[in-house]
This record gives structure tokens, sequence and C-alpha cells, in this order.
């Protein structure tokens, strides 16, 4: 079967197939000269999170403490 590409992984140099992952505001820069990155949120920094349940609390705290999971959950305000 062959790899198609999708227009946006494709303009951030990007092909399904192999990881398609947003490593931080430069890649999603790099997707169109004109976007901007105004702010970027981990999932885990969001208000609420003393809300959830303790074992959701504790799995993320976990998963904190691995290097690189904080990135896996960021929410990105962009401007054109």
């Amino acid at each position: 079967m062959a790899c198609s590409t999708i227009s946006i992984p494709a303009r951030a140099g990007r092909c399904c197939g192999r990881s398609w992952s947003i490593e931080g505001p430069a890649d999603l820069a790099a997707i169109h000269p004109k976007l901007r990155c105004l702010d970027a949120t981990s999932a885990f920094d969001i208000d609420g999170f003393d809300r959830l349940s303790t074992p959701h609390r504790i799995v993320t705290r976990i998963v904190e403490l691995v290097p690189g999971m904080k990135r896996t959950a960021v929410f990105y305000r962009l401007e054109f």
C-alpha cells in the first residue's frame, strides 16, 4: 500500500507511516509563513486539574516525570 500524504502534514514535512507529531511551536510555524503561536499550554497545567479523581491525578503526575511526555498534550493558540 502506497503512502499518501495529507496536505498539512506534507507541508510540515511529515508523511503517513512515520511519526506525525508537533514537537513545538516552530513545527506549526513551518506549516504556513503567517501562522504564529500565541500561547502553548500543557493539558496538565489547565484549571480544574484538582477536580480530577485521585487515580487520574496520580497517573498524570507519573506521566509528567517521563521525559517528553508532558509535551504530548499541549493546546496551542494560533493566529494568522
